[in-house]
């Protein structure tokens, strides 16, 4: 055990996207590594549950810390933030059940459809919820025009975190363990504001050495957090960039990642995963999920839903909707399928908060659809895929396009072509020695090379 050993793990957003299942695997790897670890995040029961279905137990060496107060602000002003939060959970919970049913309803039609009372009941219950979804829809534009009145300043606030939280939250753990903290990592620096005013003064009770993982990068590394006075360097999950960083500011430390996907599964089959396997019957599964905004390229999934044949093809959505970074024309699509279903789509629009049922959707699939809209970034799809062998379709002239194409576990096509993507969908079992290729990714995109390079970086930055 290494002496004064532990790492603060700051996850600052929980149930969005893949950061939880990142939070838990970065804890168990430093594990293993031999450190201890403080893990904080605004949802510890469910960062309790997920390691504790791992095998591993808050003990002297974890520490699972909820962020409590971390408005940093008055007892009435936190009061107030915590009834809007409160409010705000409310309206997505709303949302995502006018918009689960509606999308769902042929489905629990057809279920009842040769008993006219449960039929005529349930036409009834979904003509009641459609006008409350129009209301919902209708007060939801009220507030987008409402918010697009705010002052820029204002706007720009709350479009990031506040640093200060992050600090008071930090500085608790280094009261509690003073002495004991070796090094600080941010698990998505990418959430706060880049200016450098906001950084300049940033610095914990204990010069303590923090870093960082960018999981959007810019074209340089300008970012006003390089500025603070401990900051050591920055984790990246693209190696050209971590590369170009390198030559750009040697000062610091830059260490590429490889995009490592939490790949469990649940003990027992899924209510959800049967679910879909009885209604896609014969047909091969298309699997699109995680959040879903307009990088999701929704309007050209839902072209190539209609152009396939839906006696071949079985396509699932899972899920949370933002329909506040949706495009015109995706939100327009999404209103085309609520009006005419097709019958071989099934969409979930809710965040799965176990990553393990996530996968299990994955693993009963056929083919993963990721052909994302102007993403430049990397997705830990690509490691899903590759681990449960499941050829996946991505956007070429990016650099997930740049992967699938290095090891041939799929096919890039272009963004805005949907006759390409059917095209490609079609010609996925005509890839040779696919098992091959995923073995070869498996192999560089392992957490074995992650834990290795992860402690590389906290050595790095503790000893500079």
């Amino acid at each position: 055990m290494k002496e004064k050993n532990f790492i603060v793990l700051y996850n600052p957003i929980s149930n969005e996207g893949h950061l939880d299942s990142w939070h838990v695997l970065f804890t168990t790897l430093l594990l293993k590594a031999g450190y201890g670890v403080v893990a904080i995040t605004s949802d510890p029961e469910g960062l309790r549950d997920k390691l504790t279905s791992k095998g591993y137990v808050s003990n002297e060496t974890l520490r699972i810390v909820g962020m409590q107060g971390q408005e940093s602000a008055k007892p009435e002003t936190s009061d107030k933030s915590r009834l809007t939060e409160k409010l705000r959970q409310a309206w997505l919970k709303w949302n995502a059940y006018c918009d689960e049913a509606q999308y769902q309803q042929h489905w629990h039609l057809l279920q009842v459809k040769k008993q006219p009372l449960a039929y005529l009941g349930l036409r009834l219950q979904f003509s009641v919820l459609k006008r409350l979804a129009q209301l919902t829809q209708f007060l939801h534009g009220l507030y987008k025009k409402t918010k697009q009145h705010q002052p820029s300043s204002v706007a720009a606030a709350t479009q990031s975190l506040n640093p200060e939280d992050y600090l008071e939250q930090v500085n608790a753990e280094l009261t509690r363990q003073p002495g004991q903290i070796q090094a600080v990592l941010n698990m998505y620096i990418d959430a706060y504001p880049p200016t450098a005013d906001v950084w300049k003064s940033f610095r914990f009770k204990e010069s303590t050495p923090w870093g960082a993982l960018c999981i959007t990068p810019t074209e340089r590394p300008e970012q006003g957090y390089y500025q603070a006075p401990d900051y050591k360097g920055t984790l990246l999950l693209d190696e050209k960039v971590a590369e170009r960083y390198r030559k750009e500011s040697p000062q610091f430390i830059f260490e590429y990642l490889p995009d490592v996907a939490d790949t469990a599964l649940p003990t027992q089959s899924g209510r959800l995963a049967q679910e879909l396997r009885f209604l896609a019957g014969s047909r091969k599964i298309v699997f699109m999920g995680g959040s879903i905004g307009k990088q999701k390229n929704l309007s050209r999934w839902l072209e190539l839903i209609a152009l396939a044949d839906p006696e071949q093809w079985f396509f699932v959505q899972i899920g949370r909707i933002n329909k506040n970074n949706l495009t015109p024309e995706d939100a327009e699509s999404l209103q085309q399928v609520l009006s005419r279903p097709p019958e071989n789509l099934y969409i979930q629009p809710t965040y799965l908060a176990d990553e393990r049922t996530f996968s299990e959707i994955i693993s009963i699939s056929d083919v993963i659809f990721a052909v994302y809209r102007d993403f430049g970034r990397s997705s830990n799809m690509l490691s899903k895929a590759a681990y449960f062998e499941k050829p996946i379709l991505v956007a070429n002239q990016c650099l997930m396009g740049d992967i699938v194409e290095k090891y041939r576990i799929g096919y890039s096509v272009p963004q805005g072509d949907t006759l390409a993507m059917y095209q490609a969908l079609c010609n996925l079992s005509k890839i040779e020695d696919l098992k091959a290729h995923f073995q070869s990714y498996r192999n560089d995109f392992s957490e074995e090379i992650m834990q290795q390079k992860l402690d590389n970086f906290l050595q790095q930055s503790i000893s500079n």
